[in-house]
């Protein structure tokens, strides 16, 4: 098990390797929990997974993941780290045509040696996924996973730098509208939408990121611009805004979720009961419902 340097030192790595690429970087955003740490640089929580969003789609999905491939392996081997057991996937595999205009993405995965371990290993890959570094408090785990959201509302994006290097990243507004619409398309009715057959995910996480980045970048639900941004971020995955008046509906879906985020959260982060943010955001949606109604 690696230490938490390490694993931050990675996550950097790889988000420079694919979003400061000159081929790849115009179109990618990044997002997620690793927006808040390293673009935001704050740490509510730890997020092993790098979540990127894309402006529309490629067309050439062989290209995409050579392309990726090659980022990875290129800026990993600067810190002394050998890319291998590579894996780019369509997700979901299969995606029916009238989901294909707003609906999926890619997943990559990958496993890290050091140069003098896979040298030794003499192309075993058995011995080489013995000898792969593990991931920080993630049961063992040796993948690193990068999720890539196609047909994304990027407009809104904000440039950063990280370790020298200037990227793509969502603005706090764009942070907080995907989150108010994850938490909707958890709904059971936007399975039907974009034919899920799994249940839908808990995401008590994102009430708690939502209320850290409101508080942090002082943003107010009565804000025009974050209206619009919301109703760009919901029409183009076709969620209906209306929905965020049934957040409230959903407290037992979410709260089991909430004992991940206790093992996940940074140390000193002044973590609150789950109830505080739920309720927060409640009364914070009641502000929302012009949206709906107009």
């Amino acid at each position: 098990m690696e230490s938490i340097d390490f694993i931050n030192r990675v996550k950097q790595q790889v988000i420079i390797a694919i979003l400061a690429d000159d081929d790849l970087g115009e179109r990618l955003v990044l997002k997620g929990g690793n927006l808040l740490q390293f673009a935001y640089e704050l740490t509510a929580r730890a997020s092993t997974d790098v979540d990127i969003s894309v402006d529309g789609e490629f067309e050439d999905f062989e290209w995409l993941k050579a392309k990726v491939e090659k980022a990875l392996s290129d800026s990993l081997a600067e810190i002394g780290l050998v890319v291998f057991d590579y894996q780019f996937c369509e997700k979901p595999a299969r995606i029916s045509d009238d989901l294909k205009s707003f609906w999926g993405g890619y997943q990559c995965e990958f496993k890290l040696i050091d140069p003098q371990a896979f040298e030794d290993a003499n192309g075993n890959l058995d011995t080489m996924r013995r000898k792969a570094h593990h991931l920080e408090g993630d049961a063992g785990s040796t993948k690193f996973k990068v999720d890539f959201s196609r047909h994304e509302f990027c407009e809104a994006k904000e440039t950063f730098e990280i370790g020298g290097y200037s990227i793509y990243g969502y603005s706090p507004r764009m942070f907080v509208a995907e989150k108010i619409r994850a938490i909707c398309q958890q709904m059971p009715e936007y399975s039907a939408i974009v034919h899920r057959k799994r249940s839908s995910a808990s995401r008590a996480r994102d009430f708690v990121d939502i209320h850290v980045i409101c508080n942090h970048y002082g943003i107010a639900f009565e804000d025009t611009e974050l209206h619009e941004i919301l109703k760009k971020t919901f029409a183009i995955k076709k969620v209906p805004l209306e929905w965020i008046g049934r957040i409230k509906d959903t407290k037992e879906h979410h709260e089991p979720d909430f004992a991940s985020v206790v093992a996940t959260v940074s140390v000193g982060f002044d973590l609150q009961e789950f109830d505080y943010y739920f309720s927060w955001l409640c009364d914070q949606c009641e502000k929302l419902e012009p949206l709906w109604r107009e």
